[in-house]
């Protein structure tokens, strides 16, 4: 046999292997899962593939308390906050409160005068208080009113700077819309 024909025969034999490789394959796929579109049991015409959904599908499904008609709510919520709880004995000058007076309607500029004579009073080596919001929680939405929580971390300075004393504060502020602007009507520390 010569050099030519040992090659044909070799190629017609891959050819041959290839198509059955390919006759098999198409056998053996997996069929997809398959329900009925009306879901009567007598009859069982039509057929619709169920996909699986992916990440960013099942993630649309949830459902957000933070949402872009809420953000300017947890915003003024967050600015009020660490507007609140952060107090210097050295700025006894500036009323701290006018700093606040966008933000709270008359009752909680009330409240939050007392908080800062609350403050005032501590003794030494109490100097002032910086605090930062670090997480918050939509906890209702309801027409013109709504509740956040927020958690502060907080921190006390002696006259030096020193750090004398730091803990977490939990800050529920309720907010009503007025004008179209959220302003804190009562805020109660936990």
């Amino acid at each position: 046999m010569d050099l030519r024909k040992s090659l044909k025969i070799v190629g017609i034999i891959v050819v041959v292997l290839l198509l059955a490789w390919l006759v098999w394959y198409i056998l053996n796929i997996k069929k997809p899962e398959t329900v009925p579109v009306n879901n009567s049991p007598e009859t069982v015409t039509e057929t619709e593939k169920v996909p699986e959904k992916t990440f960013a599908e099942k993630v649309k499904d949830i459902e957000p308390k933070v949402t872009s008609d809420n953000v300017p709510i947890v915003i003024a919520a967050k600015r009020f906050a660490e507007r609140l709880a952060s107090y210097s004995l050295n700025r006894k000058d500036i009323d701290p409160v006018y700093e606040l007076l966008p933000l709270v309607t008359p009752k909680a500029k009330l409240l939050a005068e007392g908080y800062y004579e609350e403050l005032s009073k501590k003794e030494a080596p109490f100097y002032g208080v910086s605090s930062k919001v670090v997480s918050s929680k939509v906890v209702s939405v309801e027409n013109d009113q709504a509740v956040i929580e927020l958690n502060l971390l907080q921190a006390e300075q002696d006259m030096s700077g020193v750090q004398i004393k730091d803990y977490q504060s939990i800050l529920t502020v309720e907010l009503l819309n007025i004008n179209n602007s959220w302003q804190v009507d009562n805020f109660i520390w936990k």
